[in-house]
C-alpha cells in the first residue's frame, strides 16, 4: 500500500483527484490536505510514499513544502502540480525535488503514471542503497 498525499489549497479538487485516484488503485491510501502546514503534520504522523502538491498554496509555498520535504524525509517521491506552466516554473520545481511535474488541467491517467511510475523509481532507489550498504567498497 503507498501512501499518497494530495496538497492543494482547492480543497473540492484536491478530494476529486483522491477519489478518482483511489477508484483506480485500491493500493493507493489517498489523504488530501488545503495546506502545506497539514501536509506537514500528515508526513510527521505516518510514513508517506509520495506528495502531489499544488505550486501556490497559501503561507507555504508548493516549491517550498518540496524543499522542506526533501530536507526532512529524501525517500518521499514528489509530483508538482500548477495551472501556471512557464519554462521558469517548471525548472523551480524541479530544482526544489519534484521528481515529475503536472499543469493542470490534467488528464487523471497522467497523474495515476506518474504515481506509479515515482513508486517504481522509488522501490529501484531503495534496494540500490540496500544493495551498496550491505556490499560496501573497500
Amino acid at each position: 500500500m503507498k501512501k499518497v498525499i494530495i496538497v492543494d489549497d482547492e480543497v473540492q479538487f484536491a478530494l476529486n483527484v483522491a477519489r478518482t485516484l483511489q477508484g483506480m488503485d485500491d493500493q493507493l491510501q489517498i489523504t488530501a490536505v488545503k495546506s502545506s502546514e497539514d501536509a506537514l503534520k500528515e508526513l510527521e504522523n505516518s510514513p508517506v510514499n509520495i506528495v502531489i502538491t499544488d505550486m501556490k498554496l497559501p503561507a507555504m509555498s508548493g516549491i517550498k513544502l518540496a524543499e522542506v520535504i526533501k530536507n526532512r524525509w529524501p525517500d518521499v517521491a514528489i509530483i508538482m502540480m500548477t495551472a501556471y506552466g512557464t519554462e521558469d516554473v517548471i525548472k523551480m520545481a524541479f530544482t526544489s525535488g519534484a521528481m515529475f511535474y503536472i499543469e493542470k488541467p490534467f488528464k487523471i491517467e497522467n497523474l495515476a503514471n506518474m504515481i506509479k511510475m515515482a513508486g517504481l523509481k522509488k522501490t529501484k532507489a531503495t534496494a540500490l542503497k540496500q544493495t551498496t550498504l550491505s556490499n560496501p567498497r573497500v
